[in-house]
C-alpha cells in the first residue's frame, strides 16, 4: 500500500509540472514568436516480484509499475499567425529561420521575434536592446526603410533615391527542439540542436520576411483548454489512488486491533 501511495504521489507531480506547461502556454498568447510547450509522459522503472505460494521461475514472476514521470518538454516551432503591424522595422519570417541577436558580453542568440527598433546613434536594435546582427545603421535623412523578402535592406532618402545599407541573413537550427531557452524568446545553441546555419531569405528559400508584420505567438487557446480539463482529471485519478490506499491502511490497521 505504500508503494500504492508513491505510485499516486508521481502522477500527482506529473500532472502538476503538465499544467505549469500549459499555464505558461497560455500566459503566452498574446507574446508575439512565442512557440508553445507540450508535456511528454513515461512510465518509470517496473519491478519483478514472484507470486507467492508458487515455484520461483520466470513464469512466476509478475512486473509492478512504479509511476510515471515527466520525460521531456518539446517545443512547437510550428508557424505562428502573421499579424499586420504597418511599422518599418517589424518584421516577421514566414517559414523556418531566427533572426541573430549579440548580447552585451558577445554571444550571439537567435529570436523568431522581429519587433526592431533604433537607438540613439541608428543603429537597429531589438526591443530588449539586443544589437541585431548584421550590425545596421540607419543614415541621416532617411525618409523611409525598405525591406524585401529576401532580406535587402534599403534607405529611402528624402528625393527618392534608394540606398542599400544592409541584407538580412535567416538562421536555421538543424534541431530547434534541442535550443536552449533563455527567456524573453531568446535561444541559444547547443549540442543538441547543433550549429546555425546563415541563409539568405527569399521565395525559393527555407523562409522569408515580411517588413510591417509580426508573428504571433502559435498557441491554440481551444487546445490548451482541453488539456486543461485532461490533466484536471488525471490528477483526480491520481488523488483518488493515494486516498484509496490510505483507506486501505487504515482498514489493514483497525483489523490487527
Amino acid at each position: 500500500m505504500i508503494k500504492n501511495l508513491w505510485i499516486g504521489a508521481s502522477g500527482m507531480n506529473a500532472q502538476m509540472q503538465n499544467l505549469d506547461t500549459i499555464s505558461t502556454n497560455l500566459n503566452n498568447i498574446n507574446t508575439h514568436g512565442y512557440k508553445k510547450r507540450t508535456v511528454h509522459f513515461a512510465d518509470l522503472l517496473y519491478q519483478e516480484k514472484s507470486k507467492l505460494g508458487l515455484p520461483v521461475n520466470e513464469a512466476s514472476k509478475t512486473e509492478f509499475g512504479t509511476g510515471v514521470k515527466v520525460n521531456a518538454v518539446s517545443k512547437d516551432f510550428g508557424q505562428g499567425e502573421l499579424i499586420r503591424t504597418e511599422r518599418e522595422l517589424d518584421m516577421a519570417i514566414e517559414g523556418k529561420g531566427f533572426f541573430a541577436l549579440k548580447t552585451k558580453d558577445g554571444q550571439t542568440v537567435y529570436s523568431r521575434v522581429g519587433a526592431f527598433a533604433l537607438d540613439k546613434e541608428g543603429q537597429v536594435i531589438s526591443g530588449s536592446g539586443l544589437e541585431f546582427i548584421p550590425n545596421t545603421k540607419i543614415p541621416a535623412g532617411t525618409k523611409k526603410i525598405d525591406i524585401s523578402q529576401d532580406g535587402i535592406i534599403n534607405a529611402v532618402k528624402n528625393d527618392g533615391e534608394k540606398e542599400q545599407i544592409g541584407e538580412i541573413d535567416l538562421h536555421e537550427i538543424p534541431n530547434p527542439d534541442g535550443l536552449n531557452a533563455l527567456g524573453g524568446n531568446l535561444f541559444q545553441v547547443t549540442k543538441e540542436s547543433g550549429d546555425a546555419k546563415a541563409f539568405q531569405p527569399g521565395e525559393h528559400a527555407p523562409g522569408k520576411i515580411w517588413q510591417g508584420f509580426l508573428e504571433s505567438s502559435n498557441v491554440n487557446i481551444a487546445e490548451e483548454m482541453a488539456n486543461v480539463l485532461m490533466a484536471q482529471r488525471a490528477y483526480q485519478i491520481s488523488s483518488k489512488t493515494v486516498t484509496t490506499a490510505d483507506q486501505m491502511w487504515s482498514i489493514a490497521n483497525n483489523i490487527r486491533r
